[in-house]
């Protein structure tokens, strides 16, 4: 049957022909989380939901055959293909710690987890898999109430009045000269005054804000409406061997009426029996070698880099004679290095050494590949580790065609440290710009930590096993 052939045929003929239970990601990007998914479901995707050009080219290119539904506002998820697994990482422009903070509000790009929702009630899957940033943790998940606005402008209003006092005192030479003239006494008692208002003022918003419900307690509440339970997972990318922090929290849904009861309940004192799914393993069997994918001991959010394995093991087995279960501690990594900026969207566009202002210290990526052009400086350690994990060498880490030759940073960097396969984004045959390899790398999925973090979930009590009813 050739290509065109079956692209005219209809989504669930090709299932049926392939035989697989199958996958759909929202806002899919170049499919980082998506890999992730089909690695540990054992799935193949059905559709992807991707309306940037430049990513779609890339799940084009990859995935001739597997349509792409575009702009997510627009789909009628009820006339969609039923997918066994949907994931996706909502845009999180408004939930991170970089971006404008305004939180999942109607109107926002991260407000789109309104149609992540649509699509969850009207497909109902078997799996849900959510990836977002850190700041999913702290951003606000809902419009804020008349009394913290009240409180908020409070706040501003005296800060406006300490700007003015602070210029009138500060910025007149005159008036330095003039000491502790009455006038200018009193305008120093005044500061002294907006001081202390500032702080009461501060309390009572903060007050108010502690009542307005974070970004993750509104996608869990709403994955509880839908009737979902779920369990998530903070995740640096460095815990699995990367050369960058990129911190990523992980969400994992399924229909509650398969959530296993207590493991308590059940007898389980000496340690739950292995399930006969193929992503369930006790605890102790984390990463044995019969598993899909190899794993180091449940990663945990700080990792003991540049501890020893025997003082590690030692501390475990001091940590289980308390009764607490020490698989739970990170396993260490062998050396203690100095990790690399995380690849960001900025990257595609800037080219700076460093970041201005009150940051004016901290590299961004750009800078940071310059400098490792002779033996990646501080850097070497983190590259020989993500190198022995990524089975290839580490890409040059800048490329000399700037306006007059100059060093300018290497996509081809950027996409190693995602953990991609080499040209996933920089083939040329895909057809991106530079600038658009570089923004694709910034938004995308470090897979080889969505498959830690979705085995992490998997193998915690409650959660059900992965069962599949495939067709012969």
């Amino acid at each position: 049957m050739s290509a065109q052939m079956l692209a005219e045929l209809p989504v669930e003929d090709i299932v049926a022909a392939m035989g697989y239970p199958t996958s759909g990601e929202l806002f899919a990007g170049v499919g980082g989380l998506g890999m992730a998914v089909d690695e540990v479901f054992g799935t193949k995707p059905a559709w992807f939901c991707e309306f940037d050009a430049a990513p779609s080219k890339v799940l084009a290119h990859h995935f001739p055959d597997v349509p792409n539904f575009g702009d997510v506002t627009k789909v009628d998820w009820s006339a969609a293909p039923r997918v066994r697994v949907l994931a996706g990482g909502f845009p999180c422009q408004d939930v991170s710690l970089a971006g404008a903070r305004r939180g999942m509000q109607d109107g926002t790009r991260s407000g789109l987890w309104s149609e992540y929702v649509k699509a969850i009630d009207a497909l109902r899957p078997d799996w849900v898999v959510i990836e977002n940033v850190r700041g999913l943790l702290s951003a606000d998940g809902e419009p804020w109430h008349p009394d913290l606005i009240e409180a908020d402008a409070e706040v501003r209003r005296i800060d406006q009045l300490i700007r003015m006092v602070d210029r009138f005192l500060h910025e007149n030479p005159a008036r330095r000269r003039e000491g502790r003239t009455p006038h200018v006494v009193e305008w120093r008692r005044a500061a002294v005054r907006l001081a202390r208002s500032r702080k009461r003022a501060v309390r009572v918003r903060d007050r108010e804000r502690g009542l307005v419900r974070r970004a993750i307690d509104t996608v869990l509440r709403d994955l509880a409406d839908l009737g979902f339970d779920a369990e998530w997972v903070g995740l640096p990318a460095s815990d699995i061997g990367a050369p960058h922090g990129r911190f990523r929290v992980f969400i994992l849904a399924w229909p509650a009426e398969r959530t296993l009861p207590d493991p308590s309940s059940l007898g389980w004192g000496e340690g739950r029996p292995e399930s006969a799914g193929p992503s369930r393993r006790p605890d102790d069997e984390l990463g044995g070698a019969d598993s899909a994918l190899t794993l180091l001991p449940t990663p945990t959010v700080v990792m003991n880099d540049g501890e020893s394995v025997e003082s590690w093991s030692a501390r475990r087995e001091r940590v289980k004679a308390t009764g607490v279960n020490g698989n739970g501690m990170g396993m260490p990594l062998p050396i203690a290095v100095q990790l690399l900026p995380t690849p960001q969207v900025a990257d595609a566009t800037g080219g700076h050494a460093t970041r201005s202002g009150n940051r004016a210290d901290e590299k961004l990526l750009p800078g940071a590949a310059v400098d490792a052009v002779i033996g990646w400086g501080p850097y070497a350690a983190a590259i020989a580790r993500w190198e022995l994990v990524m089975g290839r060498p580490a890409p040059s880490p800048v490329r000399m065609d700037g306006k007059g030759g100059k060093a300018r940073l290497n996509p081809e960097l950027t996409e190693w440290m995602m953990g991609w396969p080499f040209g996933w984004v920089t083939a040329s045959v895909i057809g991106l710009s530079r600038a658009e390899q570089l923004k694709a790398c910034g938004n995308g999925v470090v897979t080889l930590q969505a498959i830690a973090a979705l085995r992490i979930m998997l193998a915690r009590p409650g959660v059900p096993a992965v069962e599949w009813e495939v067709a012969a």
